[in-house]
């Protein structure tokens, strides 16, 4: 038993702090309360079996214990209510646990070895115009291990009793004993009929077949019915059923809590809309980076811009340009080409700027409201932070525009544009020319014989002419293509800027706030999981 109790109490020092962390629980705190109650319930599994006797103002309670002690436990008069603070009947043996389980409390001793197990206390009535009785016995109630509630012809019926007791009590002790007390004022024709409305009576308050012994405890042993109750006390709670009794009652206690708890996040209904609004999140995301393709296509630079791209890129141009013209038309436009990209830059920065405002922002809005509608059903520590107002996606959109120009200027001042081509634009022209040279000094007799060694010549010097101006016309071609690649390759950056500000604002908000409910779905569920495997 021992054993069974250490593993009941590190399930619940678990699920006390699955509680205390918890952003779902509306009832948190009450959770908490039944497990420190369930705590120290498991605690005191090898202690005595905690009995209480229950009951309204005159039903008899203290004449019941006085029976049961064959003496004065618990004084018991006419005057009401009599019993104005709890008595205790137990063992000598465990005079230290009534102490703990009720400090300040009258406790009497005995050496009954039959009752060794069993701690008997007389509770106030819970009726009383004193309100310090009925605190009492809802301070002592949740931590008892076994209620004796007692009625009588009168009270048997007590609204009070079966509405504020009996009714909550049965949704954690399915074990209850019942003493029907003065069975003797009851007409012997009619007390079958008493017994069977008390029995209707706790039906409807969810207590199936409940122990009950109908006594005339003033009778005392004398009396069959109370004899047989004394029998059951001093024969039915011996240690080892005591062990079982307290086990059971709070493994009871332990699973209502874990089902009150699962109710309280929701875990039969949620999980399959938790599972749909992750797929919606994620279809969101998809739909607005198809409407930020149509949006923020190629097309949202003017043809201004577009053909200022082209114009600057005219040191790429003049670095294609055949020898020292090439040489001399890039040191003429190399520092104007850097200036003019500095103020193209900014044009482009402008107009993407323009392009993504409040339309972008409004989408950005609107989603991340629509995502987080499920959510406002939850706790609001479990919600999504809030999208950026437009002052911050001003923000955001402003650092993704510097984010852009760093790129594109990277892309201006890289060196593989120059790079490529600096000897090998020479190398045609330099061959066709060295071809033709060296066929007029090969053939030089027949070509003056022939009258064709002038052509040869002049041929020798136009070709390298017309191959650099082959040649810059393809560099023109290439440089108004890589304009066009730039252009296109600039509004795919920003729009991926701005698809990872959705990401970032939208949806990775949404999807963490889903994986933070799933995890405490998960967690809570291997936690009842364990505890089902704890049954005893």
């Amino acid at each position: 038993m021992s054993g069974f109790r250490e593993r009941l109490l590190a399930w619940i020092d678990r699920a006390a702090a699955f509680t205390a962390g918890s952003r779902l629980l509306q009832k948190g705190a009450e959770a908490r309360s039944a497990l420190e109650t369930a705590r120290a319930r498991a605690a005191a599994l090898e202690r005595p079996l905690r009995a209480v006797l229950v009951g309204g103002t005159g039903t008899g309670k203290s004449t019941i214990i006085n029976a049961i002690a064959g003496r004065e436990i618990s004084p018991a008069s006419r005057v009401r209510p009599t019993t104005t603070e709890p008595a205790v009947y137990v063992h000598a043996a465990h005079a230290a646990e009534a102490a703990e389980f009720a400090p300040g409390l009258r406790a009497v001793t005995h050496d009954e070895e039959a009752l060794r197990h069993l701690l008997l206390v007389d509770l106030p009535d819970i009726d009383s115009r004193a309100l310090e009785h009925r605190a009492w016995v809802d301070r002592l109630l949740p931590v008892s291990d076994q209620v004796l509630w007692v009625v009588d012809p009168d009270k048997y019926n007590d609204g009070l009793l079966h509405r504020d007791y009996l009714s909550r009590e049965a949704r954690v002790r399915e074990r209850f004993v019942v003493i029907f007390n003065k069975i003797d004022a009851v007409p012997p024709t009619e007390t079958a009929l008493c017994l069977d409305d008390l029995a209707k009576t706790l039906r409807s308050d969810r207590i199936e077949a409940p122990r009950t012994f109908a006594v005339s405890a003033a009778g005392g042993l004398s009396d069959p019915g109370f004899s047989a109750f004394a029998s059951f006390l001093r024969t039915q709670f011996t240690e080892k059923y005591v062990r079982e009794l307290k086990a059971a009652s709070v493994f009871r206690a332990l699973r209502s809590v874990a089902e009150d708890v699962a109710l309280d996040l929701g875990l039969p209904t949620r999980q399959d809309q938790l599972r749909a609004e992750e797929a919606a999140i994620a279809g969101r995301f998809d739909e607005f980076r198809r409407w930020l393709r149509l949006q923020l296509g190629p097309d949202i630079f003017t043809p201004d811009l577009v053909l200022g791209i082209r114009d600057r890129f005219r040191d790429r141009f003049a670095s294609l340009l055949p020898g020292p013209v090439g040489m001399a038309a890039e040191w003429r436009f190399r520092a104007p080409a850097a200036r003019d990209w500095r103020e193209l830059a900014g044009m482009v920065r402008a107009e993407a700027g323009a392009a993504a405002g409040k339309k972008v922002h409004s989408r950005l809005y609107n989603d991340a409201v629509d995502g987080a509608a499920w959510f406002r059903r939850l706790p609001e520590a479990a919600r999504p932070p809030g999208p950026p107002d437009e002052e911050g996606f001003g923000r955001l959109r402003d650092e993704a525009l510097t984010r852009l120009e760093e790129e594109l200027a990277r892309e201006h001042e890289g060196t593989a544009w120059r790079d490529r081509g600096k000897y090998a634009q020479h190398a045609l022209p330099a061959a066709t020319a060295g071809g033709i040279g060296a066929t007029t000094l090969l053939f030089a007799a027949e070509l003056v014989a022939a009258g064709a060694l002038v052509p040869m010549i002049v041929a020798a010097g136009a070709a390298p002419v017309g191959l650099y101006a082959f040649e810059a016309a393809l560099a023109r071609r290439e440089v108004a293509r890589a304009a066009r690649e730039v252009v296109e390759r600039s509004a795919a950056l920003f729009r991926d800027e701005l698809e990872s500000i959705y990401r970032r604002t939208v949806a990775d908000p949404l999807l963490a706030a889903c994986a933070a409910v799933r995890e405490e779905y998960s967690t809570w569920r291997s936690l009842q999981a364990e505890l089902t495997g704890l049954a005893p």
